[in-house]
């Protein structure tokens, strides 16, 4: 009896033990039999100087949304508009420091850092977007921008604002003439300033969001920007004359720290890269469809549109073409479209 005794608890011991281990296994963690792993997400900031909405920013948005679909989630973007991350050059120098992601500088910008890029803004070079697109679609404007590599930073690609005009409150500008006198507020670069000293003006550089202000008070009589800029800040409301004179088509880059570049892995670089060039697509056919609406939306806000012959205009800035140090780059952007020095 004791025997059997002994026997029926060394079974149950057996069976509780086998047990154990059974639940044992259970709790332990398995593999993934799906054949996924858990997603790590990158994010990162956009920043760009331009207001809610404008082009800059609707541009912003759908590379944005292009680079979460592209690269399955794994890297979101947030955008930053009207200089919440700094100015379009300090955005740039946050690049540098892994503070800021992405931004979107004016290619006048890039050519304080890079003197060769300021090809790209040299007055009354583009006649149309066609022009614009030729030339900074192609390998050599790749080779062009690739130099701020150097620096910490890679373009992705050229977005845009339309060709850059000039506005007055003071007075109508139908002539160089008209231009005497005036202040006309240009942005931080080279280019811009001397191609308003040579066309007889006294240029004064503001932040893009210190003109409204600067306008109010008198500090200038004028601006040039496009016309998607001019409509987007507000300007209407102080400035009545604007004229169309087509001087400077200003590439708007997309830009992304080569610190950030490096956190992708090669298929999310790629997505990117996709993200960018359709991002920038969209948007140029975005702003030239805009432009056509605003002419008579801003016409209906009391603003004067002109049309002055641009032959005295374009003689003026020759002596700028002269002086651009890079006359090979030059050289090569004018053969791309069919023309010389």
């Amino acid at each position: 009896m004791k025997k059997a005794i002994s026997l029926v608890l060394a079974l149950c011991m057996i069976l509780s033990l086998a047990a154990c281990g059974q639940r044992t296994d259970d709790n332990a963690s398995t593999p993934d039999n799906t054949g996924t792993a858990e997603k790590t997400v990158i994010t990162g900031s956009i920043s760009h100087s331009s207001a809610p909405d404008s082009t800059y920013d609707i541009g912003a948005h759908y590379f944005a949304d292009l680079v979460k679909e592209y690269t399955d989630g794994t890297v979101i973007l947030e955008i930053y508009p009207s200089a919440q991350l700094g100015s379009d050059k300090e955005a740039f120098e946050g690049h540098r420091m892994g503070s800021v992601d992405f931004s979107m500088p004016g290619a006048s910008m890039l050519s304080q850092y890079k003197e060769n890029i300021a090809v790209f803004n040299l007055p009354f070079l583009f006649s149309s977007r066609e022009d614009a697109y030729k030339v900074l679609d192609s390998e050599l404007a790749d080779e062009i921008y690739s130099s701020t590599e150097e620096v910490g930073v890679k373009v992705l690609a050229s977005f845009e604002s339309g060709f850059r005009q000039v506005a007055s409150a003071k007075k109508p500008i139908e002539s160089l003439a008209d231009l005497k006198g005036q202040k006309i507020r240009v942005p931080d670069g080279d280019i811009y300033v001397n191609t308003w000293r040579a066309l007889g003006v006294s240029p004064t550089v503001l932040g893009w969001n210190d003109v409204f202000s600067g306008l109010q008070t008198g500090i200038i009589d004028g601006e040039e920007a496009p016309m998607s800029s001019f409509d987007s800040a507000g300007f209407s409301e102080i400035v009545k004359y604007f004229s169309f004179i087509n001087y400077m088509y200003d590439p708007v880059t997309l830009c992304v720290s080569t610190m950030f570049w490096d956190k992708l892995d090669a298929d999310q670089q790629a997505a990117v890269q996709k993200a960018a060039k359709e991002a920038a697509a969209y948007e140029r056919e975005y702003c030239a469809n805009l432009e056509k609406d605003l002419q008579a939306k801003l016409e209906g806000e009391g603003v004067t549109f002109y049309n002055p012959d641009l032959t005295e205009f374009q003689n003026a800035v020759q002596s700028v073409y002269n002086s651009y140090a890079d006359q090979e780059t030059l050289n090569a952007v004018l053969a791309l479209l069919g023309r010389t020095a």
